[in-house]
């Protein structure tokens, strides 16, 4: 058995029970966690604040060996970033922001560094700053971290240098990378758009692109996600209903 306490945005969140709740949430330095708050329904329930999803705070929880729910003990909510939920275009970005670190993170499998920039995504977004570059910038931070960056530098397939003689690339699904030649399901990608992700490769913030580069990144990283996932999401469809496929 051990006790934890720690950092956490909640991703999502069930019904167990008429007074319990089961919740998915992202803490800083465990990784995922999937846990039963006993009690959390009821009037005066010891969770302050509640298990709302895209609110962050200070959790205490139990975990058993050969449990897959920890104990929660304890929640303070500390971060409800109010104005997610005050405009449309800011909360669909926060509901794929939470529903895909969800659905890619490992439960136990700590990454500090997509725990900071999920909070610095629904941070930005709720201080009204454009969301394609926030997006942009959490999308790639998770897509690094775990091991999934695309391949933007040179060509997927071949190994190459990418053409800059191209008006259009193509983004292969099933290579997870850019490529100079066209192959099945594969995604078409404007010549500045490739090169506008080989600068966030670079380390060049998404903040400082084009805006239409930046919408047209914002896109393939989430169509690379979905490749990744395997499905269409209900929150990626709210958010891009219109995201083409190969």
């Amino acid at each position: 058995m051990a006790r934890i306490t720690d950092d956490a945005i909640v991703l999502r969140r069930w019904e167990f029970s008429e007074t319990s709740q089961t919740v998915l949430l992202l803490t800083r330095t465990h990784g995922a966690v999937r846990g039963l708050a006993k009690g959390a329904l009821r009037p005066k329930s010891t969770f302050g604040g509640g298990f709302e999803p895209m609110t962050g705070g200070h959790v205490g929880l139990v975990t058993r060996d050969g449990r897959d729910l920890a104990t929660l003990t304890e929640w303070q909510v500390e971060h409800v970033w109010w104005p997610l939920r005050q405009r449309l275009d800011a909360l669909r970005h926060g509901m794929w922001g939470v529903d895909l670190a969800g659905r890619m993170m490992a439960d136990h499998d700590p990454h500090p560094a997509v725990f900071d920039a999920l909070h610095i995504l629904l941070t930005s977004l709720s201080c009204g700053h454009d969301a394609d570059a926030a997006m942009v910038s959490f999308q790639w931070s998770l897509l690094n971290a775990i091991g999934h960056r695309p391949v933007v530098d040179q060509d997927v397939r071949s190994g190459d240098p990418l053409p800059e003689d191209v008006e259009v690339l193509h983004f292969s699904v099933c290579d997870g990378g850019l490529s100079a030649t066209s192959g099945p399901g594969d995604l078409r990608v404007r010549q500045t758009t490739a090169l506008a992700l080989a600068g966030i490769a670079g380390g060049l913030d998404p903040a400082q692109l084009d805006a239409e580069d930046c919408r047209r990144c914002a896109r393939l990283l989430a169509a690379w996600a979905r490749g990744l996932i395997g499905d269409e999401t209900a929150a990626l469809t709210w958010l891009y209903p219109d995201l083409p496929r190969g």
